[in-house]
C-alpha cells in the first residue's frame, strides 16, 4: 500500500515538475522575444539580408541558405559558388564574381549552370564591393583601379557602377579619387529606387560618409563625422529619404540624403570588454521604414528604435548565446518582409541564426 501511495506521488511530483519547466520554458520565450533557430552554413554567416519573401544566409566560403519567411520551419534552398562575391537576387537566380575573371559579373540560375547574363565591369577593375538594395531591384558595384596621376605617379579610383537587375542594364555613375593618406572605403549601399549610392569609412582620423546621385552622376555631398573614427555600416531607409551609418562606438547617425545634415543620433549603452572595442556591427530598417535596428559587438545586443522620434523601444541580450563550440560574434541583422520578425546571425561556424519578434 505504502509502495503505491509513494509511487503515485513521484508520479504526481514528476508532473508538477513538468509542468512548472515548460511553463518557465514558455514565460522565457515570451520576455526573450525568441521564435526560431535556424541552421545555416557549416562555414558561418559572412552576409544576411532579406529579399522578398526570403532570408539569405551566405557564408565567407559563397555558400548560401535561402528561406521562406512564411515558413521557416521548411528546409531552405541550398548552394555552393567558387567566386569571389555573391549575392542572392531572388530564390531563383544568383550574382557573381567569378574567381578567374574579376571584371566580370554574371547572372545565372542558383546551380549556377545557366546563365542568364554576362556583364563587362571593365578592364584591369577589382570589385572591391557589392551591394543589393533592400527590395533586390538595384545592386551597386565599387570597382576599385589605379589611374595615372598629373604628377604623383599613380592614384587610386573607386568607380560606382549600377545594375538594374531586371533589365540588367549597366550604367557607370561617377569615379571618386581616393588619396590612401586621406579617405579609405569601408561599405556602399544603394536606395531601392536606384537613385542613390552612399559610401561610408574613414578620412584622416575621423568617419566619413558621401552620397552619389546616380541620374547626375556625381557626388552630391560628403561628410566627416568626428566621432566615431570609422563607419563600416550604412542602409537606406525604404524611401530613400534617410540613411544610417553606424562604425567604431557606439552611436547610428541618420542622416537626410538630400544635403547629409544629421537628423538625429540613436546611441547605444556603454558594453565594452578587456582589450574589444563596441562598434556597430549590423544595421536594418523594416520594409514599412518604422523601425531601426543595430546590433553591438563584443557585447552582442540589438538596440531597436522607433525611425520616427528615434525613442529606444528595446533591447534584445542573449543574440549570441554562449556555446561550447567557442566565442560569438554577431554579425547580422535583416527584417522580415511584414516588419514582424528579424533574423540575427553569427560569422562563428557551427552557430545558429536566430529569429525574433519585434517587441511592441
Amino acid at each position: 500500500m505504502d509502495n503505491r501511495k509513494n509511487k503515485k506521488s513521484a508520479i504526481i511530483i514528476f508532473t508538477a515538475v513538468f509542468v512548472v519547466i515548460v511553463i518557465l520554458m514558455f514565460v522565457s520565450r515570451l520576455r526573450s522575444n525568441f521564435e526560431y533557430e535556424l541552421t545555416g552554413p557549416p562555414s558561418g554567416v559572412a552576409k544576411l539580408y532579406t529579399i522578398g519573401d526570403h532570408l539569405v544566409a551566405i557564408s565567407k566560403t559563397n555558400e548560401f541558405y535561402l528561406w521562406d519567411w512564411n515558413n521557416l520551419e521548411a528546409k531552405p534552398q541550398k548552394g555552393s559558388i567558387r567566386a569571389k562575391k555573391l549575392l542572392c537576387l531572388d530564390d531563383k537566380r544568383i550574382l557573381q564574381i567569378p574567381s578567374g575573371s574579376p571584371g566580370t559579373a554574371i547572372v545565372s540560375n542558383l546551380a549556377g549552370d545557366e546563365v542568364y547574363k554576362s556583364l563587362s565591369l571593365g578592364y584591369n577593375k577589382q570589385c572591391s564591393y557589392m551591394e543589393i538594395s533592400g527590395n533586390g531591384r538595384f545592386v551597386v558595384f565599387a570597382m576599385t583601379a589605379r589611374a595615372a596621376a598629373a604628377n604623383s605617379g599613380a592614384l587610386h579610383q573607386l568607380e560606382l557602377q549600377l545594375l538594374d537587375t531586371d533589365s540588367y542594364e549597366l550604367s557607370y555613375v561617377t569615379k571618386i579619387d581616393l588619396d590612401d593618406a586621406t579617405i579609405e572605403v569601408g561599405n556602399v549601399a544603394v536606395s531601392n529606387d536606384g537613385r542613390f549610392i552612399a559610401l561610408v569609412g574613414h578620412k584622416n582620423d575621423a568617419g566619413w560618409v558621401a552620397l552619389a546621385d546616380v541620374s547626375q552622376k556625381q557626388l552630391l555631398w560628403q561628410r566627416v563625422i568626428e566621432q566615431p573614427v570609422e563607419l563600416a555600416e550604412i542602409v537606406f531607409s525604404p524611401n530613400g529619404k534617410v540613411v544610417y551609418t553606424g562604425g567604431k562606438g557606439r552611436d547610428v547617425y541618420a542622416l537626410e540624403t538630400t544635403d547629409g545634415n544629421i537628423l538625429r543620433k540613436l546611441e547605444m549603452d556603454k558594453h565594452e570588454l578587456p582589450n574589444k572595442k563596441q562598434h556597430v556591427c549590423c544595421i536594418d530598417v523594416t520594409a514599412n521604414g518604422s523601425i531601426v535596428a543595430a546590433g553591438t559587438s563584443p557585447a552582442n545586443l540589438v538596440y531597436i528604435w522607433d525611425a520616427k522620434t528615434g525613442n529606444r523601444i528595446s533591447i534584445i541580450s542573449n543574440v549570441c548565446p554562449k556555446v561550447l563550440a567557442g566565442p560569438t560574434i554577431l554579425n547580422g541583422l535583416a527584417f522580415s518582409p511584414n516588419s514582424a520578425f528579424f533574423a540575427t546571425s553569427d560569422m562563428m561556424a557551427s552557430k545558429k541564426i536566430r529569429v525574433w519578434r519585434i517587441p511592441k
